[in-house]
């Protein structure tokens, strides 16, 4: 994987990190939750061009974070790029 296309998974991975936080261990996550949330609900082109740069697609990472096919606990505890859905096993950002 390119470093270019690493920086990207990695601001797809936080931004999911982000809209999955659920203690407030830092006086601005409920911000910062709401901002991931947003952008990753909406799919604005900022969100999709992240997605592209990253070799993601953005309709799937959207509809699999919306039905709750992302597993946050997961995502935290696991190291970057690595990401997992209910339904299926672990697979890496890559396999998008």
């Amino acid at each position: 994987m390119s470093a270019e296309k690493g920086l990207w998974c990695a601001v797809i991975y936080t931004a999911l990190c982000d809209a999955s936080v659920t203690a407030a261990a830092h006086p601005d996550a409920k911000r910062w939750r709401w901002q991931a949330d947003s952008w990753i609900r909406t799919g604005g082109r900022d969100f999709q061009t992240a997605c592209h740069l990253a070799g993601m697609d953005p309709d799937q990472i959207r509809d699999d974070y919306v039905n709750g096919r992302i597993d946050p606990a997961w995502l935290m505890g696991r190291g970057r790029h690595t990401m997992t859905r209910h339904n299926s096993a672990t697979i890496g950002a890559h396999d998008w």
